[in-house]
């Protein structure tokens, strides 16, 4: 009977390691049975539990059974030999301040590898087998949103890593995580379904190991990745992130992510909820890609250089609620920025989209699909000097409605700041321009062209391209409270828009005195006008009595610059005192 067979019943226990010790044994029996008690006792209980703290390599011992080990430095704590251990010694390893490698003896493993690394903060359980090592590694992260380390699963390469802790936590079923330490890892794409998230270390790099769709492939939501960088190194993989989810509100998360040289860093295949966090995209055909739906999306706080920004299409369901906020974009070689060509309510704002050598920033695109409620704001949008083929800040085209650019700063576009384009009657209608800055230092050749562009308004812009509103065919709409003092005013306000008070640079109301002269009843005075008023829109009115009366007064051999104010009889010696108002304002 060994210890653990021991009963708590006195009566019951006979021997002890098969020595008889009821009283009629041999006396000697008992000598040995205590001395077996001893063995046993020391074979079958755990010591206390000891504490040590190590900052320099170490080698664990038989004697360090059950202890806690804190290794407070970067160090390799070495395992005797299993067979020297022997079966279900165990130790505990807390990695407290930097990494930690754990190294069996010669050719034996852990957790079938040849060494593990805990990262700092991570912790190890470790048993002997008597052959062998296993560990269960945890984290200081909560053991909650913490599942498992791809360096502690066996494979004989990164993909079988990858693919067995990705299955390890996804058998959880509980919004599971999967931890990929420092180092380098060279995978083809990786299936993560919904509620696995992968955390990666900020050294952690991970690159295509041969040709592949794509590095992951996420297919549900309360799921994401975060950290580390991606690099299609040798252009094997076309995406790095693809993400093809149902449209059930759960939302998916990329943050704080680094990605190189993919066609699409980042892409929506289908389902809402994306949200594209403070991460850095570097030479990506395109930054961020929605296929199709993405409702609800939010991309933000990001920083993109050379290639595209955000694309926002569709296959059957069109975008609905996206934000596009807070992101440096600087697209180089790319062709846009933002690229709208579907959408609902798409709030973009407070971003930087600047040198841009080719296309618009900002393109609004309603040429499939209908696009209604776009808000522009508070963004910078500029070209890069002399870029020959960088037309457009905003592109607006085809069948839209409601676009509001507000309080951006337009600079430098070859072709206009803002066009709003219909191509045909009846398609673009109620789109603004509200506070918008166009900026003087590197004017644009226009600041804001409109062409079937319906109902629009502008209103506070502050112009200084070499036009400032240039006027096509199919134009209505109101523009009002502008300053063209560093721009050219329009040719003429005759068209289709109307122009309400101005700021500066453009008179369209103005007033003052003058005297019809004796025996010729006239007098010439200049209107100060920005164009040339019609005489319905100059008053002329008594202002004081003359020797005879007067009778009515006229305006008439109306100029560029000045009018004559006429009275039908001569009003004597003392002329016909009057005032006057022109206005031209509508």
């Amino acid at each position: 009977m060994a210890f653990l067979d021991w009963s708590t019943t006195a009566s019951s226990n006979t021997s002890v390691g098969g020595i008889g010790i009821q009283g009629t044994n041999a006396v000697s029996n008992f000598d040995d049975a205590i001395r077996t008690i001893m063995a046993e006792a020391r074979a079958g209980v755990d010591g206390k539990v000891a504490y040590v703290t190590k900052s320099a390599n170490y080698t664990a011992v038989a004697n360090d059974n059950n202890a806690f080990i804190r290794c407070s430095a970067a160090m390799t704590l070495s395992l005797t030999a299993a067979a020297t251990l022997a079966a279900n010694w165990h130790l505990f390893v807390y990695a407290d301040g930097a990494d930690v490698i754990i190294d069996p003896n010669g050719a034996e493993t852990i957790n079938g590898l040849s060494t593990i690394t805990l990262k700092n903060g991570e912790s190890a359980d470790i048993i002997c087998t008597g052959t062998a090592f296993f560990a269960k590694v945890g984290s200081s992260i909560q053991q909650d949103d913490v599942a498992f380390s791809v360096l502690n699963f066996p494979g004989a390469d990164d993909n079988a890593r990858f693919t067995a802790a990705i299955a390890a936590a996804a058998a959880l079923g509980n919004g599971a995580t999967v931890f990929v330490p420092r180092g380098t890892y060279s995978i083809t794409q990786k299936t993560v379904p919904a509620n696995v998230k992968l955390v990666l270390d900020k050294g952690a790099v991970i690159q295509p190991s041969s040709a592949t769709a794509s590095l992951f492939n996420f297919t549900g939501g309360l799921s994401g990745i975060s950290g580390g960088l991606l690099i299609n190194t040798g252009s094997l993989a076309t995406d790095g992130i693809v993400i093809a989810k149902p449209a059930n509100d759960l939302s998916f998360e990329v943050n704080d992510v680094y990605m190189s040289s993919f066609t699409r860093a980042v892409r929506l295949t289908s389902g809402d909820c994306l949200k594209v966090t403070g991460c850095i995209g570097v030479s990506n055909s395109t930054f961020v890609r929605i296929d199709d739906d993405g409702r609800n999306s939010k991309i933000s706080e990001n920083y993109a250089i050379g290639g595209n920004g955000v694309s926002i299409q569709k296959a059957t369901q069109g975008a609905e609620g996206v934000f596009i906020e807070g992101n440096s974009f600087l697209p180089a070689s790319g062709t846009f920025c933002v690229q709208l060509l579907c959408g609902l309510e798409i709030s973009i704002i407070g971003n930087i989209f600047d040198q841009v050598t080719t296309g618009p920033a900002v393109i609004i695109d309603g040429q499939t699909n209908a696009i209604n409620s776009v808000k522009v704001e508070s963004n910078w949008l500029g070209r890069q000097a002399a870029a020959a083929a960088a037309d457009y800040g905003l592109y607006v085209v085809g069948n839209v409605r409601d676009v509001k650019s507000f309080n951006n700063t337009y600079v430098g576009w070859r072709q206009a700041g803002i066009y709003f384009n219909g191509l045909t009657p009846g398609t673009l209608l109620h789109c603004k321009s509200l506070d918008d800055t166009f900026y003087y230092v590197d004017p644009c050749v226009r600041d804001i062209q409109l062409t079937y562009a319906e109902n629009t308004t502008v209103r506070g812009a502050t112009f200084s391209g070499t036009a400032s509103i240039v006027e096509g065919t199919g134009v209505t709409g109101r523009v009002d409270f502008c300053d063209y003092s560093a721009s050219t005013i329009p040719v003429g306000i005759s068209s289709g828009l109307r122009y309400g008070r101005q700021t500066a640079g453009m008179t369209l109301r103005a007033k003052g005195t003058a005297t019809l002269a004796q025996t010729t009843k006239v007098a010439t005075i200049t209107h100060t006008l920005s164009y040339t008023p019609a005489a319905q829109d100059i008053k002329i009115e008594a202002n004081g009595f003359a020797n005879n009366a007067p009778g009515e007064y006229v305006a008439d051999t109306i100029g560029a610059t000045t009018f004559r104010g006429v009275c039908r009889n001569d009003p004597g010696a003392s002329g016909a005192p009057v005032k006057w108002e022109a206005n031209i304002e509508r």
